[in-house]
C-alpha cells in the first residue's frame, strides 16, 4: 500500500499545498538588472566612504601625535624637588642652552690652541651640535644635566640657610658681568682675605721665582679659559657634522692697551649679551625671563654658596708631614715593616726600592704636608694618630698595603692655595649632600658610581719625582727582601 502522507498535495492549478496562490496571469518576479552607471556610482560611494574612514583615522592619529609632541611630552614631569616640578620642556631648554654654549666655547678654544688640540675641540663642538639638533622632542635625558638641574633647585631654595639671597638687580648684573670685558668686570672679584704672614711670604717667593711668567690667555667672556679643558678623546666628525657648526658670533673686544672705563665696559657687556641672545635664545626656545630664572639664577646661587663656604675655610689647618711605602700584598708589607725595625734601616732607601707608588718612591716615599680629607680614610686615620717619628704597622686601602712614617705634625699650619681649594670643594659638596638628604627628590636617574682609582693619588703638595731619577720597578712578591742599607 502506498503511503499517501509522503506525497505532496497538488492543487488543481499545479501549485503546492500551502504555497501562496499566484495571481491569475501574473509573471514570475526576476531580479532587477542594475545598469553600469548605477554600479559605478555605488562603487564610488563605497570608495569615498572608505577613504573618509581612512582620512578620519589619519587625522585622529596625527592629532594624537601632535597633542603628544606639543602638549603631553613637553609637560611630562621628569623630576621634582620639594614639590617643584622639572618638566621635559624645562630640560630641553636648559640642555639646549648648555649645548649651544659648548658649541660656542669649543669652537673658540679650537681657534686659540695648537692644531692637534684644535681638531679635538672642533670634534667636541660638532658632537654638541649634533646632540642639539636631535634634542627637542627627544625622550633621552642626560643624567648629569638633570642632576645639575635638581641641585640648582637646592642651591636656590636653601640660600637663606647661609643668610644669603638674590635680588633682581644682582641677577641682572651677574648676567651682564659674564659678557663684560675680561679686564673690566662689572662685579669686582670676591676680595681675597688678608694673607697670614706665612702665606704672604710664600706668595712673595713665588712671584720672585717666576718674574717672567706670562699671563694666561684671556678667555672669551662667558667661557672658561683654555687651561680649564683637557683634550677630549673623541672620534673624528663627519662632513655633515662639520657643516652643522654655526658661525661663532664675533664678540666686541677692547684693545688691551687701554682698560675700558665702567660705562664702556657696561656697553660692551650689553652688546655681547644681545649677541648671545640672538644666537642662543631662539634656537633653544627659551625666553629672556626663563634664562634668568632657570639658568642664570642657579649659577649665581652656586657662586654665592661657594663664596660663603670659602670664607669659613680659613688659611690654616692641622697637617701631617709623612712618607709611605706601598706594596701589593700584606706578606711583603710585614717583611718590610720588620726590616725597618733593624738597626740602621733607611726608610727612604727601602721606599725607593720597594714602593709601587712610583711618584713618591723616587723621593723616598715623601708625601709632603697634607690636611685631613686629602687621603683615603684608613690612611688618614693612622697618619693623624701617630706621633712624629713613628712608623705604622701595615695599613690596607684600595690601593694596596701602606707603611706610613710620620715625620712631623703641625696643629695649625698655613695651607697652600691648592689645599684651600680642596677644602672649599669638599665643604661645598658636604653642604650640598646635606641638602639632598633633607629634600624630597623624585627623579629617575641612574646613580652615578663613585669613581674609584686603582692608582694611588698623592696629596696636592707631594713633591714631584726628580726629573732625571730613574724609577725602579717594584720587586716581585716572591723575591726575598734585601737587607736595608745603613742610614
Amino acid at each position: 500500500m502506498t503511503d499517501q502522507r509522503s506525497r505532496p498535495t497538488i492543487s488543481p492549478r499545479g501549485t503546492k499545498a500551502g504555497a501562496a496562490p499566484t495571481r491569475r496571469g501574473a509573471v514570475p518576479t526576476r531580479p532587477r538588472r542594475v545598469s553600469r552607471r548605477e554600479r559605478e556610482a555605488r562603487q564610488r560611494r563605497r570608495f569615498l566612504f572608505g577613504m573618509g574612514i581612512i582620512g578620519a583615522l589619519i587625522v585622529l592619529i596625527l592629532g594624537v601625535t601632535i597633542i603628544n609632541e606639543s602638549v603631553v611630552k613637553p609637560r611630562t614631569v621628569i623630576a621634582s624637588v620639594n614639590g617643584t616640578e622639572i618638566t621635559r620642556r624645562d630640560y630641553w631648554r636648559y640642555r639646549g642652552v648648555e649645548l649651544l654654549e659648548q658649541v660656542n666655547q669649543f669652537s673658540r678654544l679650537a681657534g686659540m690652541l695648537s692644531s692637534d688640540q684644535a681638531t679635538q675641540y672642533r670634534q667636541a663642538a660638532a658632537q654638541a651640535q649634533a646632540e642639539f639638533n636631535e634634542l627637542w622632542g627627544s625622550t633621552d635625558v642626560d643624567d648629569a644635566t638633570l642632576q645639575q638641574m635638581i641641585d640648582d633647585q637646592l642651591f636656590v631654595a636653601n640660600l637663606d640657610e647661609l643668610g644669603l639671597s638674590i635680588s633682581d638687580e644682582e641677577l641682572d648684573q651677574f648676567i651682564l658681568n659674564r659678557f663684560s670685558p675680561q679686564d673690566a668686570p662689572l662685579i669686582p672679584n670676591t676680595p681675597t682675605p688678608t694673607l697670614i704672614p706665612e702665606r704672604a711670604a710664600w706668595a712673595t717667593e713665588t712671584a720672585a721665582a717666576n718674574p717672567t711668567t706670562e699671563p694666561a690667555a684671556a678667555a672669551t667672556p662667558g667661557t672658561t679659559s683654555p687651561s680649564g679643558f683637557e683634550p677630549l678623546p673623541l672620534p673624528p666628525f663627519t662632513a655633515e657634522q662639520r657643516a652643522e657648526l654655526p658661525a661663532t658670533p664675533e664678540v666686541e673686544s677692547t684693545p688691551s692697551a687701554a682698560t675700558p672705563n665702567p660705562s664702556e665696559a657696561l656697553a660692551t657687556a650689553e652688546a655681547n649679551y644681545a649677541l648671545f641672545q640672538d644666537s642662543v635664545f631662539e634656537r633653544a626656545r627659551i625666553s629672556r625671563e626663563q634664562y634668568r630664572e632657570q639658568v642664570a639664577k642657579p649659577q649665581l646661587a652656586r657662586q654665592k654658596v661657594r663664596d660663603a663656604v670659602a670664607a669659613q675655610v680659613g688659611q690654616t689647618s692641622e697637617q701631617v708631614l709623612a712618607s709611605h711605602i706601598l706594596v701589593e700584598t700584606e706578606d711583603l708589607a710585614r717583611q718590610i715593616r720588620a726590616a725597618l725595625d733593624q738597626p740602621g734601616a733607611d726608610f727612604a732607601a727601602i721606599a725607593a726600592e720597594q714602593s709601587t707608588d712610583t711618584g713618591s718612591g723616587a723621593n723616598g716615599g715623601d708625601l709632603g704636608w697634607f690636611t685631613r680629607g686629602e687621603m683615603v680614610e684608613p690612611f688618614e686615620e693612622v697618619a693623624f694618630s701617630l706621633p712624629p717619628g713613628e712608623i705604622s704597622q701595615p695599613v690596607q686601602t684600595e690601593f694596596g698595603w701602606h707603611i706610613i712614617y710620620v715625620r712631623d705634625r703641625d696643629p695649625d699650619r698655613p695651607m697652600t692655595d691648592e689645599q684651600i681649594q680642596q677644602q672649599v670643594e669638599r665643604a661645598v659638596n658636604e653642604w650640598l649632600e646635606a641638602q639632598r638628604a633633607e629634600a624630597e627628590i623624585d627623579a629617575d636617574i641612574d646613580p652615578t658610581p663613585t669613581p674609584v682609582s686603582s692608582v694611588f693619588e698623592p696629596p696636592v703638595n707631594a713633591p714631584p719625582p726628580p726629573a732625571e731619577a730613574p724609577i725602579p720597578p717594584p720587586a716581585p712578591t716572591s723575591a726575598p727582601l734585601p737587607s736595608p742599607p745603613g742610614g
